[in-house]
């Protein structure tokens, strides 16, 4: 005698079709794709559990960590700040005219797709896409990129003030490149 009651469903995982399947228990099981019975019983999903599933994610030490990182990492302080003002002085900025939304009558920010209007600032990239300047900001404060044709904004200068540095007393000093001066970007580091 089975301990299993006859009209019960049960879910079994079958092994030829690779797939688990639900089916009123009987004495001999087959599956209904592949009509195979190489077929095995699988535990039932409990319909309720002693732990609080809301909390359970809100408990783990893994999450918690998480929510510290992006904690610490969220916090503004004075380098986001100027780097945020050397990108905006870098970056040109102008203002829509009657033309420019006659040569594209749907001109849009590709960050926020609102449409620009006459006389509305924009950030133009030296690639002649155009952004509201809260939309782009922040975008190139992490990525040295156009967001939308990724033509990247690197631009090398030479620095006067770092040429005095390298001096023939100086243990790296090479005299036949004595003419090149320390490269540094105009943007910032993480470009």
């Amino acid at each position: 005698m089975s301990s299993t009651p006859t009209n019960e469903w049960q879910t079994y995982w079958c092994h030829e079709c690779d797939l688990s399947i639900h089916l009123l228990t009987t004495t001999t099981p087959l599956c209904p794709h592949c009509h195979h019975d190489f077929l095995e019983l699988m535990d039932p999903i409990p319909t309720s559990t002693t732990a609080d599933t809301t909390t359970f994610l809100l408990d783990s030490p893994s999450f918690l960590n998480f929510l510290q990182h992006l904690n610490a990492n969220s916090h503004c302080d004075c380098e986001d700040d100027n780097t945020n003002a050397t990108i905006d002085s870098i970056i040109p900025t102008i203002k829509i005219t009657s033309c420019m939304l006659e040569m594209d009558p749907m001109l849009v920010c590709a960050v926020c797709k609102d449409q620009f209007l006459i006389d509305v600032e924009a950030k133009q990239l030296p690639c002649s896409h155009l952004y509201h300047p809260g939309c782009i900001l922040p975008w190139l404060s992490n990525h040295n990129s156009c967001p939308l044709c990724r033509f990247q904004l690197q631009t090398p200068v030479v620095r006067e003030e770092n040429l005095e540095t390298w001096s023939p007393d100086h243990p790296h000093h090479d005299a036949n490149h004595a003419h090149v001066g320390v490269l540094t970007t105009s943007l910032p580091p993480h470009f």
